[in-house]
């Protein structure tokens, strides 16, 4: 008899081949190793307009988030871990791909390329998979937190505090890009400029291998669609936070 499953809706994002594919492996058990726990029920769904949802078994989420929380975040011993693994992942990850790169642009055979191809593949299966985890500690951590600093502080206050330390200490190149995009909207811009940003930022548009980089055209047409970010959270000094807490 097939058991009953109780499915949990995580995310929704836009539809990607490649990434349906690497989240599913990061989710199942030969990613394990890397990420500290698997699921054996998960699905992505289609849910029209270009957008997909994943689906797990709530019980699996339940579970195989405390036993990466185990893994990875025992205690400050496990934790220092898993900073140097995700910096030696993510390491190994650059060099496969930058090595495959360099025997495409150099004509090597598929002969050639094919072990070349499965080493990268491997690389790009466990960087997914620390980000994966990466991800999962974050969510939970920032919950527990969040809830900590709403008892000790009351519910505004905590919640800003929260919202403050949370915060992204440096910025991502999307996020980067999108501030460019929207300072040369609103201040206006040279055509030198946008070219410089189409050399800089033409990868953007490549969501998946069915995507091609931006032109200058569709740069030019995604300065005048820009729109401007959530203003950033004042960031509260941690001696602050402290007090708060003790």
């Amino acid at each position: 008899m097939v058991p009953m499953v109780s499915w949990q809706k995580i995310y929704s994002r836009e539809y990607s081949v490649q990434y349906c594919e690497i989240a599913l492996r990061c989710g199942a058990s030969e990613s394990k190793s890397v990420t500290g726990g698997f699921v054996t029920r998960q699905a992505f769904v289609p849910e029209g307009r270009g957008v997909q949802s994943y689906f797990v078994d709530a019980d699996e989420w339940a579970h195989v988030n405390a036993d990466v929380e185990k893994f990875h975040a025992a205690d400050a011993k496990h934790f220092a871990k898993f900073r140097k693994s995700f910096d030696a992942i993510g390491n190994q990850y650059l060099a496969e791909s930058r090595k495959i790169a360099h025997m495409v642009q150099n004509g090597a055979s598929r002969a050639q390329l094919l072990p070349a191809y499965a080493a990268f593949c491997d690389s790009w299966r466990d960087y997914c998979s620390i980000l994966w985890a990466a991800w999962m500690l974050n969510e939970r951590f920032s919950a527990k937190a969040e809830a900590l600093l709403i008892r000790k502080a009351g519910e505004k206050k905590g919640g800003q505090l929260a919202a403050s330390i949370m915060h992204p200490s440096r910025k991502t190149e999307i996020a980067l890009a999108h501030d460019a995009l929207f300072r040369m909207k609103k201040d206006g811009f040279t055509e030198s400029e946008l070219k410089t940003f189409h050399r800089d930022y033409a990868w953007l548009a490549c969501l998946d291998v069915f995507n091609a980089p931006w032109t200058l055209d569709e740069v030019r047409h995604a300065v005048h669609s820009a729109k401007m970010t959530k203003s950033e959270e004042k960031a509260v000094p941690m001696a602050d936070i402290c007090n708060i807490l003790n």
